[in-house]
């Protein structure tokens, strides 16, 4: 994740022309200073050389000195070689410039990195917002690039900003200021100081000058700056916070509409809608990246409700988790992912039906049309639950009360490439009645979809009962599960299936996790408060999904060739030169009552389960 918040923020610095430089004065401006304060995020990379010492101790370290080091500078070049390609012929000159500053520009960002806030207000009654994106706000992102103004770094700064194209300069505010306009987006960049300021969006530029010269408060005195700075359980180098809640309530301010009650139809379908989702129950989210002996570490803290007070999606987290090796289901040694946690299947049943017709009421509150009736039952009386969708099956009471709170998901590449090695184990309470409850349900699916594919077919392999089914060739997919000695165990292909009844003999060898997972449930459990409680541990391999990627990588370098992208096929590394370096990587997920933390160790960052926490909740709340 470290590579992949840099080059976003590369990116943003390519999108006006040169001019002497300033006389910088002798101290530096704070960077925040010149952030606003009311940002709704912000994210702050110093880069690696002030961090040189701690770098230089981690694993990651010694894989970048091997062949990843200089595939990533390859691939960085591919990149910067694809973006100036639809650069060059519209600005020749300036491409030219251009030429080698890739590698000028990442070793800039090593030394002093950047900082970046992002304002967001409600747009003014009659505004229009952009032309090619319906956005509820008027957005400005501040970009600073720390010591930019010196000399040496302005030689390499200005020719990229100097890709903006049409920009005029002009004298404001005392200020030499690069600007430009297109289709209702404004970009400006100018010198504070020692410091570049970079500001785009489709607001204007008056606010950002407002905060350098003390007209509006700057980011120093923002109290959640303040918590993010007081971190120190290990040496840092990315950091940041988002302001959840500022942006839930601008995405629930309701859209013009045809007068006061479509507005307060739409006001209160986005409130429900966003309540369900589990938007209102959170605050903020916090995030830090760092270094500790020979891991990379990141801690993502996220403010939410009390428990009692959440609502929606988020009553989905729940805790407290029982970790104990010996008492897990028989996964595949080479497993790239094991997550344990916990589910009450009751209070998931009743989110999700609860979810699933909000839809319905968003539609009728929004002037559609109103959900479909279910179907009377024999009696003549309507039926409310999943039997009266045709499926024959009341899914609360003949499946999800037969099920124990352990889930269990794991990903072996032995078992099916890359997600299609994806299974899930659940521990069960009635093997025999979960039996029956699933043989009903899926002759009813078969019953309401058609889809003849569908039809279970039961199977014994050795000695024990597997049910497989497949879908039609749209989708490659032929799922599978079987119920036995305590488990119920679902795979996306049957293979899944079949090992865990193979390893369930205890004839063959199964996953056994790192002694990291002690010491990292010992470091997360030290900051937990009286109301803590351990909602999920997740432990992830990335050798076996490095080793199948890298040896697929050069094939696909080769199409890439052929498709006209200048790649190296011979930049590409031998697996072992990062897999030699590479062990399993912990993430720690613990409820405080308050907060949800999320504490990891890795080799590299890796985006980890919050952040598909908050992605479909966000997509489903912004569409």
């Amino acid at each position: 994740m470290r590579y992949i918040l840099v080059l976003a923020c590369v990116l943003l610095s390519f999108p006006a022309s040169g001019v002497a430089p300033e006389k910088a004065p002798a101290k530096a401006q704070a960077v925040e200073s010149l952030l606003p304060a009311d940002a709704v995020a912000y994210f702050r990379y110093d880069g690696y050389e002030p961090h040189r010492k701690a770098y230089e101790q981690t694993a990651l370290a010694n894989a970048m000195r091997d062949d990843l080091g200089e595939f990533l500078e390859h691939l960085g070049m591919v990149i910067a070689d694809s973006v100036g390609s639809s650069l060059k012929d519209k600005h020749p000159e300036q491409m030219q410039k251009l030429t080698g500053g890739w590698n000028r520009l990442m070793e800039y960002l090593w030394r002093h990195g950047l900082a970046l806030g992002v304002e967001a207000r409600p747009l003014p009654k009659g505004a229009n917002p952009l032309p090619f994106i319906d956005v509820p706000a008027r957005l400005r992102l501040t970009v600073v690039f720390p010591e930019g103004g010196l000399a040496k770094n302005r030689k390499i700064l200005v020719p990229l900003l100097d890709l903006i194209p049409e920009s005029k300069k002009k004298q404001v505010r005392q200020r030499t200021i690069h600007e430009a306009s297109a289709d209702g987006v404004h970009v400006a960049w100018w010198q504070e100081g020692r410091h570049i300021v970079l500001v785009l969006g489709n607001d204007t530029i008056e606010g950002a000058l407002d905060v350098v010269e003390g007209r509006r408060p700057n980011l120093a005195s923002n109290p959640l700056l303040k918590s993010v700075t007081r971190f120190n359980d290990y040496e840092t180098d990315i950091r940041g916070f988002v302001q959840i809640q500022k942006i839930v309530e601008l995405m629930r301010a309701p859209t013009e509409g045809d007068g006061k009650l479509a507005a307060f139809k739409d006001w209160v379908a986005r409130g429900l809608l966003f309540s369900q989702l589990g938007l209102t129950s959170l605050k903020s989210l916090k995030f830090h990246l760092g270094f500790d002996r020979q891991y990379q570490r990141s801690t993502v803290l996220v403010d939410v409700c009390e428990r009692k007070q959440r609502s929606g999606l988020a009553r989905l987290v729940f805790a407290p988790v029982h970790f104990a090796p010996a008492e897990l289901p028989p996964l595949p040694p080479d497993s790239a992912s094991v997550r344990v946690s916990q589910v009450d299947w009751k209070t998931f049943h009743d989110v999700v039906k609860q979810v699933v017709g909000l839809v319905g009421l968003q539609e009728l509150l929004s002037g559609g049309i109103a959900p479909p009736a279910p179907p009377p039952a024999k009696d003549g009386k309507a039926k409310d639950g999943p039997a009266a969708a045709g499926l024959g099956v009341d899914i609360l009471k003949e499946i999800l009360a037969h099920l124990d709170s352990t889930l269990v998901l794991y990903n072996s590449m032995s078992e099916g490439p890359f997600f299609l090695g994806q299974a899930a184990a659940i521990k069960v309470k009635d093997e025999k009645k979960l039996a029956q409850g699933l043989e009903k349900l899926m002759q009813g699916l078969v019953k309401v979809s058609g889809i003849v594919g569908l039809q279970p077919h039961k199977r014994t392999y050795h000695g024990v009962d597997m049910v497989t089914s497949s879908f039609a060739l749209s989708l490659p997919v032929a799922p599978a599960y079987t119920i036995h000695k305590g488990w119920l165990v679902i795979g996306v292909f049957p293979q899944a299936v079949k090992g865990y009844i193979l390893r369930s003999e205890g004839k063959y060898k199964v996953w056994q996790p790192p002694a990291l997972v002690s010491e990292a449930l010992t470091l997360a459990k030290k900051k937990a408060g009286p109301n803590s409680k351990l909602a999920a541990v997740t432990v992830t391999d990335p050798r076996p999904v490095m080793t199948v990627g890298l040896s697929l990588l050069p094939v696909v370098a080769r199409y890439l060739g052929m498709a006209g992208v200048s790649f190296d096929v011979s930049k590409v590394p031998n697996a072992q030169a990062l897999t030699e370096w590479q062990f399993p990587g912990v993430t720690v997920f613990y409820d405080d009552g308050d907060s949800w933390r999320w504490e990891s160790h890795s080799l590299i960052e890796v985006p980890g389960d919050w952040l598909f926490l908050f992605a479909v909740p966000t997509f489903s709340g912004v569409f």
